[in-house]
């Protein structure tokens, strides 16, 4: 929640996801990180990897950010990783194909 602290000076609206809702906390609850996704200008990852972390965003989840919101990864891993590549990578590509061209 530190980092939803912050973001509270700058006015953000701070939804979050996490297993279980948290009790005595003001931001908005979503049940899954898609749900999350399709409500958010920017989705900042800041959870610890476990087998239900690994991978936790994948092309699904990219797909509904859409093009013009931003995805800032600072997990805390210490070998795999909560960002599934092969789903990621190549929307990323074309992203970038698609401003350069």
């Amino acid at each position: 929640m530190a980092i939803a602290k912050r973001a509270e000076a700058f006015s953000c609206r701070i939804p979050y996801f996490a297993q279980l809702e948290k009790t005595g906390v003001p931001y908005k609850f979503y049940g899954t990180i898609l749900e999350l996704a399709n409500n958010s200008d920017m989705l900042v990852l800041t959870c610890a990897l476990t087998k239900e972390t690994t991978h936790i965003v994948g092309r699904k989840v990219l797909d509904a950010l859409g093009p013009e919101v931003s995805l800032v990864a600072i997990s805390h891993m210490k070998s795999g990783c909560a960002l599934h590549s092969k789903g990621i990578l190549p929307r990323i590509c074309l992203r970038l194909h698609e401003q350069l061209w």
